[in-house]
């Protein structure tokens, strides 16, 4: 017996998870952060476009929430399937000058 145990030290403790551990999601301030930089309307620096302020609005009418975890979930889903069907959607062409 004390050879087995030797031979399998730490058997009697628990085995860690294989599963991989689920992703992150951003906070808030980040993600709305990521999208701001990318809009190109001549705001106030230190406003937020008032696009992006709706589109939290509505998110969180929707939830029934303003828990920022929350939103920034839904946003980054909603993100996701806005890229999926836009690929699915031919881009229009500059008519040619």
């Amino acid at each position: 017996m004390q050879a087995w145990r030797l031979s399998h030290p730490g058997y009697w403790r628990p085995k860690q998870p294989t599963q991989t551990p689920p992703q992150e999601t951003p906070d808030l301030g980040s993600l709305l952060g990521a999208i701001a930089l990318q809009d190109t309307c001549g705001a106030l620096q230190d406003s937020w476009p008032p696009h992006l302020v709706a589109l939290v609005g509505l998110i969180a009418r929707l939830r029934g929430t303003t828990l920022q975890d929350i939103i920034a979930e839904e946003l980054s889903e909603a993100m996701v399937t806005g890229h999926a069907i836009l690929e699915k959607i031919p881009r229009p062409t500059k008519p040619a000058s």
